[in-house]
């Protein structure tokens, strides 16, 4: 039952970092600039950007990184799980 809930976590992780690099490689909307006038340039469509921060001006990350964070605790995790709860010894 450990084993099921450990891949499961490890799928769920893999397939968040999935999205988090999809989402990042979306082209961008073009910026219009309106010439002649003093407004600030209007952009064409909204950008989504996930953001997480930590407190006190710490840590802040983007979502181009995040799905690399995110790909690296989840095969991490399932290494320190393969390596502590399951090894797997030589048989003599």
């Amino acid at each position: 039952m450990t084993f099921v809930i450990v891949i499961l976590l490890v799928l769920i992780g893999i397939f968040f970092s999935w999205l988090q690099f999809r989402l990042s490689l979306r082209p961008r909307p073009p910026i219009i600039h309106n010439l002649g006038t003093d407004a600030p340039p209007a952009e064409a469509a909204a950008v989504v950007v996930t953001e997480i921060s930590a407190g006190r001006e710490g840590i802040k990350v983007s979502s181009p990184v995040l799905g690399v964070i995110i790909l690296v605790i989840s095969l991490l995790f399932f290494y320190l799980y393969l390596a502590y709860v399951y090894p797997l010894n030589q048989a003599l």
